[in-house]
């Protein structure tokens, strides 16, 4: 039966299965209404709250219609329909609701079970670089929410029913659970396992191109990761290509190296004048021309290193630069990796266009290569000929294609590639996003309608 309260005056009602048959409780307007638990609670009953505007008025709203509150102050509303989740509610809280309009009654309802986890996310064991995915369809009484944790850690913005990390790291590794939440309560699912192995190296590098004067000169970059110094072998060769068929050979290259400074730290002409030329013979990778150019360097991380190629007499020619890891190819361990290694200089058509090779190291599982192809961008920094339409291709040791782009945003993986933060600065030029396995690699840069101009190449290894 309904009954008028002044408005200083309070309403208690006492949730738990008691409730049931007892007389309604109303409030009037202004007035609070106070609902005390006990541990008599039924663990999965609700408390449903209902607003009147008239006495023996019918309930406003439909059951789809109505809020659910976890432990919190509420204020409800003048009209409708909201919920008050006993199965949140502990032993001596007091949950408030302040009455703005109406009168209240309150009732008992069933809540409908929580959600159902019929497969769990699956777990993953990756090679770095790969992509993981993990995925829930719950079952049950939605609308459903979504948390995925790592670790027992919630992850940030993870909050739909899959999880997806491109380019997985080591340092992502562990455990994935995810939270569902629905009218019922909370589901956690199964633990799934990712386990991420490290991904093989790059070891070497080789570029062959046309080696002119000028800005016209082969220029090659490179930038090491990690937190320790390496050893690499630099080498430059012009005459030793006579033995590949190769003619219009650069005769007497001279090598160079800079810092990020654009300072000169070294250079040779001649190999075997080097101060260290029996280590660099020791080595197995010395030319056998003595007339060609090596540098054995120690490499700081973080900062990039340039080197130039070209001819003491200012001839010009074919010439072939190389940098070689040596290091990590006599198993020396260490964190840090060759990252970013770039490639510039004049590409022409038939035997002039340039090529790049690499070599991924055997110890590892794939690896995963961002791979750009260069020319329109270089106009803004001061490049008078850029190569207008490049196209890069990648190819296997038996010479086989194994993939081909011209216009990096015509690529299936655009998006991904812009992700990485590494997309080319032209929608003219270039790029490859690619996983392989070690072994040796070439890639081949050349106008799309033989033009000549200044390409670039460049590598870069995603985590």
């Amino acid at each position: 039966m309904l009954r008028s309260r002044q408005p200083a005056e309070e309403v208690f009602v006492t949730l738990g299965s008691g409730l049931i048959g007892q007389p309604d409780s109303v409030a009037g307007p202004g007035e609070t209404l106070r609902l005390l638990s006990n541990v008599s609670t039924p663990p999965n009953a609700r408390l449903a709250v209902w607003i009147f505007n008239q006495p023996e008025a019918e309930p406003v709203g439909e059951a789809s219609e109505w809020l659910i509150f976890s432990r919190d102050n509420w204020l409800l509303p003048a009209l409708g329909t909201v919920t008050l989740n006993a199965a949140h509610v502990e032993p001596a809280d007091i949950l408030r609701g302040s009455l703005a309009d109406g009168q209240l009654r309150t009732a008992p309802l069933e809540l409908p079970p929580p959600p159902l986890i019929p497969t769990p996310p699956a777990s993953a064991s990756l090679v770095a670089g790969q992509t993981a995915l993990f995925t829930v369809d719950p079952e049950g009484t939605g609308p459903f929410t979504f948390q995925w944790f790592r670790n027992g850690q919630p992850i940030a913005g993870a909050t739909e029913s899959s999880h997806r990390i491109p380019f997985v790291s080591p340092g992502q590794a562990g455990a994935y659970t995810v939270e569902v939440s629905g009218p019922g309560g909370t589901t956690i699912s199964e633990a799934a396992t990712l386990a991420v192995s490290p991904a093989a190296e790059l070891i070497n590098l080789s570029s062959r191109g046309q080696n002119l004067l000028g800005s016209e000169i082969m220029i090659a970059g490179f930038v090491l990761g990690g937190s320790e110094v390496r050893s690499v072998l630099l080498t430059g060769k012009g005459p030793s290509l006579a033995d590949f068929n190769l003619t219009g050979l650069l005769p007497d290259p001279t090598l160079i190296l800079f810092d990020q400074n654009g300072q000169e730290i070294a250079r040779n002409t001649r190999w075997e004048e080097g101060p260290d030329s029996d280590l660099i013979d020791d080595s197995g990778f010395a030319p056998n021309r003595e007339t060609e150019a090596t540098l054995l360097a120690t490499i700081e991380p973080n900062r990039p290193y340039t080197v130039h190629l070209r001819n003491l007499g200012n001839e010009t020619g074919i010439g072939l630069v190389e940098l070689f890891d040596l290091d990590r190819i006599a198993g020396v361990s260490g964190n840090s990796r060759l990252i970013n290694l770039s490639i510039r200089g004049k590409v022409e058509g038939g035997s002039k266009i340039m090529i790049a090779g690499f070599v991924i190291d055997h110890v590892g599982g794939p690896r995963r290569l961002l791979i750009r192809g260069g020319g329109p961008s270089m106009a803004a920094f001061g490049v008078a000929n850029p190569l207008p339409d490049p196209v890069l291709s990648v190819w296997n040791a038996d010479r086989e294609r194994i993939d081909l782009n011209e216009y990096w945003r015509d690529h299936p993986e655009a998006e991904l590639i812009e992700s990485t933060g590494f997309a080319p600065g032209d929608d003219l030029e270039a790029a490859l996003l690619i996983t392989l396995e070690p072994g040796a690699y070439t890639v081949q840069l050349r106008d799309s309608e033989n033009r000549p101009g200044i390409g670039r190449i460049e590598l870069f290894t995603l985590p």
